[in-house]
């Protein structure tokens, strides 16, 4: 209505949020039988995280990023990293020289 008093509201500024996308691959080696390898895929900049159940005293070993986690027998063993760096990576029970799977990072 004329003489009415305008009012307009805050301009609003929109702030970009960064998504994280976070990932969880188990895989385990018990009797000799390895369950959930595989070739696996992640995207780059996700945060992933390994978890290793096994029967032995081993360490899990992320090659190309050079991550490693001591594993024990019955207890699982978590690797939590972000995927930074594309290409193929072996995941191995060192001492035993067992592939558990290929990630993939993409």
């Amino acid at each position: 209505t004329p003489g009415s008093p305008t009012t307009t509201a805050p301009a609003t500024t929109a702030v970009p949020t960064t998504v994280v996308a976070k990932q969880t691959i188990a895989v385990s080696y018990v009797g000799g039988t390895l369950t959930g390898g595989g070739r696996k895929t992640v995207v780059k900049g996700s945060v992933v995280t390994l978890q290793v159940t096994t029967d032995r005293t081993d360490e899990v070993h992320l090659h190309g990023y050079d991550i490693k986690v001591d594993t024990a027998p019955g207890a699982v063993a978590e690797l939590t990293f972000t995927a930074t760096i594309p290409g193929v990576f072996e995941v191995e029970l060192e001492k035993k020289g067992v592939k558990l799977l290929e990630l993939e990072v993409r």
